[in-house]
């Protein structure tokens, strides 16, 4: 009952939170600090392979189309429930990636997460577009109209 389940700034959860300690090689008396929490975000983005979309669209795998961003949208939405989502996990569209429309989260009312994301799916659009030309130097083939690198 008095079980912590998502920890830290990132909410990561039990079965997560193994599988990146393992891939981060920490050991147990490893501090779970704030610089830790961010390199464990970091490792998630990059190499968790239960959210490769997002991965792949980061890392510049792929050409960076409006179906790749559409897709990194929804992996960062579906591993963090305060996150946007562009279509829901029952295949329901929810946003548009192309118009920066919808702020729907995946997991609305389910253990207390949110109905409403905390940030819209124009804001994400934009802080993946950025990261994308940032850590990989390519740009992708499809930019939306509203992006604005100085967001």
């Amino acid at each position: 009952r008095n079980r912590v389940w998502a920890a830290g700034r990132f909410q990561i959860i039990p079965s997560t939170m193994y599988a990146v300690r393992v891939g981060l090689k920490l050991k147990e008396n490893d501090r779970y600090n704030p610089i830790t929490q961010e390199k464990m975000a970091d490792w998630m983005l990059l190499n968790y392979n239960v959210r490769r979309n997002v991965a792949n669209y980061l890392r510049g795998s792929n050409e960076g189309s409006e179906r790749d961003l559409e897709k990194a949208v929804n992996d960062i939405g579906y591993e963090w429930a305060s996150m946007p989502v562009v279509i829901s996990l029952n295949g329901k569209r929810l946003g548009d990636v192309s118009k920066g429309t919808g702020q729907y989260a995946a997991y609305p009312g389910i253990g207390g997460n949110p109905d409403i994301a905390k940030v819209s799916v124009k804001t994400m659009v934009n802080i993946l577009i950025q990261t994308r030309i940032k850590y990989s130097g390519k740009t992708p083939i499809f930019m939306p109209k509203y992006y604005n690198p100085y967001l």
